[in-house]
């Protein structure tokens, strides 16, 4: 279970970096409706061939109708809109907020408790976050602030689905869970990016922007989506959230690769916070 928490987000990490290629390609709203989209096809289509029936009651597509909402669209839009106003590394770190925001929305709920060792673990990981974003001399008026603060909605709004779904998701098995979900999503966010679809010059893209394109839906989209519902149905969903810990530490890996970044000793030490923090809570887990 824990491999599959990790393997998610390491799936993720390397998606900003992927994702911040495409996006100079493909405005923002267009390649969240075209990424939905194309997840809720091939996920109907591995249904077919699995021969597998997605629930239709009146009561589930409700439920799920507003679990999209959160973990499809809102997520997804707001992914694609901050990452396209800030920098790979930022947005995953901005990312590293779901954690924390997951264990408070848990905690007021009623479905989670603080413990000292997972409090620790939070500590260190969080200080190893601020570290690297040097909030001592954090510029609110940075042209990179709008980006940052989208990115941080869609943060808040990944947080709220896993605590919100947990127990449906629980009830029921991972991929038709995952594709009622996108099925749902697909058709809300194709009607916000409407107008950005019907003027966008699709023959301009460069083929290699479609197969990283293609990557993001198979790999970061679906693939990553279905092992965060199936260890939703193992785990306490503030565990979950918290491995999204990972992210900056593979985000800023490929960065430094392919977008030339430099290894600072903030880094460094972040990194090593972060993994420290991410020791204690899995640890905790295991046993």
């Amino acid at each position: 279970m824990l491999l599959a928490l990790a393997g998610v987000q390491v799936v993720f990490g390397t998606h900003y970096v992927a994702g911040k290629v495409v996006l100079e390609h493909i405005p923002a709203l267009p390649w969240a409706a075209l990424r939905v989209t194309g997840a809720a096809v091939l996920l109907l289509l591995l249904m077919a061939l699995r021969h597998e029936r997605i629930p239709m009651d009146r009561r589930t597509v409700y439920r799920f109708a507003g679990f999209a909402v959160l973990g499809v669209v809102i997520n997804q839009v707001c992914f694609v809109m901050g990452l396209s106003r800030t920098t790979a590394i930022h947005s995953s770190l901005i990312n590293c907020s779901i954690p924390i925001l997951t264990l408070v929305l848990a905690i007021l709920v009623g479905r989670e408790r603080v413990t000292p060792r997972r409090a620790a673990g939070f500590a260190l990981a969080l200080a190893g976050v601020l570290i690297l974003l040097r909030v001592w001399s954090f510029d609110p008026g940075s042209l990179l602030i709008r980006g940052d603060l989208i990115t941080l909605v869609n943060s808040l709004s990944f947080s709220a689905f896993l605590v919100v779904s947990k127990p449906q998701l629980e009830r029921m098995p991972a991929l038709p869970a995952t594709c009622l979900l996108f099925a749902l999503g697909a058709p809300m966010v194709t009607a916000l990016a409407a107008p950005g679809l019907a003027t966008m010059d699709f023959s301009a893209v460069p083929p290699s922007v479609w197969l990283l394109g293609a990557y993001i839906v198979i790999c970061p989209t679906v693939l990553a989506y279905f092992l965060n519902i199936w260890a939703l149905r193992h785990a306490a969903s503030s565990l979950v959230a918290f491995f999204v810990y990972l992210q900056p530490l593979v985000a800023a890996t490929f960065a430094v690769i392919f977008l030339s970044e430099a290894i600072t000793v903030h880094l460094v030490l972040s990194f090593l916070l972060v993994a420290a923090g991410i020791g204690l809570v899995a640890l905790k887990a295991r046993r």
